[in-house]
């Protein structure tokens, strides 16, 4: 119990720094004696900084931590309900359905000539991507039941995600000009473009889905002994894996249409914190990748702004980081089998 203790607290206090930081940190650096002058609206502040902290920096800070959160969540949903260590929202295909349904919805508004407004565009947004990966899962499902071995997934997985790709490329063939650029932006991932309405709207579904998969934490825990024992203790798992493929598609899609398609997070997230609390119980698991996640997406951002003028797009950093912390695993894992 020490030992979690410990790890939450380090947690905590990373993302605490990691929060500050972000809202001090950039081409106009805020003093950090001002940081509370400005939270509490201390005249004596300049407006500027009171712009750029509220109207900038704290929107996109509050929105990585969000999507970090949802995309962790999503990954140890997955894990544990296909049983498979690289699960995750970007390797089984579901960024690839949720880009797709969010192509879909950017490119038919422009072909029919609808000019919709911003709260019933947002919500179109979501309602789209959240219907592209819940595609994608539930066919993951089906074939699950049909075809043994976890290998066959990921590999319909990348399948899916190369048909999602087809379809985009025809979609943007299609289009104008200026809804290509909108979705070729959208596709680089930012936590930037999340803003007033928007930010509340995102940030109210990621809460309700982490909140709702709190609640699911002792079935989680049940699925890890089998689904034989699950079904002997009560557990309906037919409509509880329906439950998760819509919990899942519901934090990964959301992020997805309003960041775009952010990689690595969801798949790496669950396997850190495993090697650090050494334990499989969601007790721990769950809300440690909750902040662990939200870490990771604040420090990709802090990453992405690093160089002032020039940004890196959230991709970009996360495929950096993500990469050779998979290759490792992988690598580890294969000397314990081969041992």
């Amino acid at each position: 119990m020490t030992r979690y203790k410990t790890i939450f607290t380090i947690l905590i206090f990373s993302v605490l720094l990691l929060f500050i930081i972000l809202l001090v940190v950039g081409p106009v650096t805020i003093p950090i004696d001002s940081f509370w002058d400005i939270l509490f609206d201390n005249n004596s502040v300049p407006k500027s900084w009171k712009a750029i902290f509220w109207e900038i920096r704290f929107p996109k800070t509050v929105t990585a931590f969000m999507a970090g959160a949802a995309l962790a969540v999503s990954g140890l949903i997955m894990q544990t309900y296909f049983g498979n260590p690289l699960a995750g929202p970007f390797i089984l295909g579901v960024h690839s359905g949720a880009s797709l349904g969010v192509a879909f919805w950017i490119m038919a508004t422009g072909v029919a000539g609808l000019i919709l407004p911003e709260i019933f565009h947002d919500m179109g947004l979501i309602l789209f991507a959240v219907l592209g990966s819940s595609l994608v899962l539930f066919l993951l499902l089906f074939l699950s039941r049909k075809i043994p071995g976890k290998l066959v997934l990921l590999v319909m997985g990348l399948v899916f995600g190369h048909m999602a790709g087809g379809i985009i490329n025809i979609l943007v063939s299609i289009s104008s000009a200026d809804k290509i650029r909108t979705f070729l932006l959208w596709n680089l991932g930012s936590f930037q473009r999340v803003t007033g309405n928007q930010l509340v709207i995102f940030t109210l579904v990621i809460l309700l889905g982490l909140i709702i998969s709190i609640f699911l934490i002792k079935h989680l825990n049940l699925l890890l002994l089998g689904e034989h024992y699950a079904r002997t203790s009560g557990m309906n798992v037919e409509r509880l894996k329906i439950f998760f493929i819509l919990l899942t598609a519901l934090l990964s899609g959301t992020v997805t249409a309003f960041c775009g398609p952010i990689a690595f997070v969801g798949i790496i997230t669950p396997h850190m914190l495993r090697r650090w609390i050494l334990s499989n119980n969601h007790s721990f698991l769950l809300p440690g990748c909750m902040l662990l996640g939200g870490c990771m997406a604040m420090f990709a951002e802090f990453v992405s702004n690093f160089f002032g003028t020039v940004t890196i797009p959230i991709n970009a950093v996360m495929g950096l980081i993500g990469a050779p912390v998979i290759f490792l695993f992988l690598w580890k894992r294969k000397i314990v089998e081969e041992s």
